[in-house]
């Protein structure tokens, strides 16, 4: 068994951490990257923009679109659109309430059998 000085177990564990945080880095920044492709709130221009700051300022390019770009709707637009969904599935409720009223008063009276005299 190799026995390790204590500045060689130092080593290793400052090269784990090290390895660790640039993982974490790594992964911030792919996911910025992905991010800043796929976002729709964006024009092509600014998602050119917004990859090359990321790929060219690397880390700082990377969390500076996470706290800049416009990524995510707000709450004001998530409360909008749901008012909306709603409102649009009244519409729809009233007026397929409507066509079936419409259809019964259409329907000729049925015939019983019985001489309404």
């Amino acid at each position: 068994m190799i026995a390790m000085s204590t500045s060689d177990s130092s080593n290793l564990i400052a090269l784990v951490s090290l390895a660790v945080i640039m993982s974490f880095f790594f992964v911030v920044w792919l996911f910025a990257l992905i991010s800043a492709l796929r976002n729709e709130r964006l024009d092509s221009t600014m998602k050119l923009v917004w990859v090359l700051v990321i790929l060219l300022v690397n880390g700082l390019g990377a969390i500076l679109y996470l706290l800049v770009a416009p990524n995510r709707t707000s709450r004001g637009e998530r409360t909008l659109a749901a008012w909306q969904a709603r409102n649009l599935h009244r519409r729809q409720m009233a007026a397929s309430l409507e066509r079936d009223r419409r259809r019964h008063q259409l329907r000729p009276a049925s015939h019983t059998g019985e001489n309404n005299v």
